[in-house]
């Protein structure tokens, strides 16, 4: 049938109905219906919504998904970037320049989200959702490039036992929120990837503590040990980041349950 247009007091506007429109029409059909039981009033109501689906269904939301598993597979790749900067640290400085590449890779999908969510009528979820979840994984990224570029600032010349451990739990977190995005279409059945982030949160904060107790118990250096106690704590930080990306994923499924 023809789309609906919008009426004025002097008789029917060019202005084509919106989806609003749609749904109000829709809704006095099926009360026509409720009321008379005369069943062209239902069928026109479905015609009606199917044509509401056609015209305003943008399937284009979809890719909302992928643009969220893009985002992740990226915080992952600095992740793992930054296991080498540590694993090769005679090569840090170049190191260092790809995790940049990654951070303002990450700062372009974000962009690219966040122009879709503004060009978007209906999104997968709820708008606020969907800005949390990539503002998350850009704190993820913005603290592990952080990590190596003050590791080179403060010229320190070997990397530890406990910083590569850090990293490595940072890197597991990483893997478990992507594996998460790659299902969150579904709503369901990601308990265990979250599950598994506050697990590797939990042994992060105890590598934490132990290293920076150990490093005021041996003494040292003192310029050493204000070093290591602002790498560690920026290492934790990107560990607790990946925590509240994984309590953003939960909140969502939540809210779809």
């Amino acid at each position: 049938g023809e789309r609906l247009l919008r009426s004025w007091k002097d008789g029917p506007s060019r202005i084509k109905g919106y989806l609003e429109d749609y749904a109000m029409v829709g809704a006095g059909l099926l009360a026509l219906y409720e009321a008379t039981f005369d069943r062209r009033w239902l069928d026109e109501s479905r015609r009606l919504a199917d044509q509401a689906l056609q015209l305003f269904w943008d399937q284009s939301e979809e890719k909302f998904f992928d643009m969220f598993v893009e985002d992740a597979s990226n915080v992952l790749a600095a992740a793992r970037t930054l296991e080498s900067f540590f694993a090769t640290y005679g090569d840090r400085e170049r190191i260092a320049a790809q995790l940049r590449d990654l951070e303002h890779r990450g700062d372009q999908i974000s962009h690219e989200i966040g122009h879709k969510l503004e060009s978007t009528f209906v999104t997968p979820f709820d708008r606020e959702d969907i800005h949390n979840l990539i503002s998350r994984l850009d704190d993820v990224l913005d603290l592990i490039e952080e990590v190596a570029d003050t590791c080179i600032l403060y010229r320190i010349e070997e990397p530890t036992d406990v910083a590569r451990k850090q990293a490595e739990i940072v890197s597991k977190q990483c893997e478990q929120i992507g594996d998460a995005l790659q299902h969150l279409r579904a709503f369901r059945g990601l308990e265990q990837y979250w599950i598994e982030i506050h697990r590797l949160e939990n042994e992060g904060d105890q590598v934490a503590r132990q290293a920076v107790a150990a490093l005021f118990r041996n003494g040292g250096d003192p310029l050493d040990l204000i070093k290591w106690k602002d790498v560690y704590g920026l290492l934790e930080n990107a560990i607790d980041a990946c925590e509240d990306v994984a309590n953003v994923i939960e909140r969502i499924v939540v809210k779809h349950a």
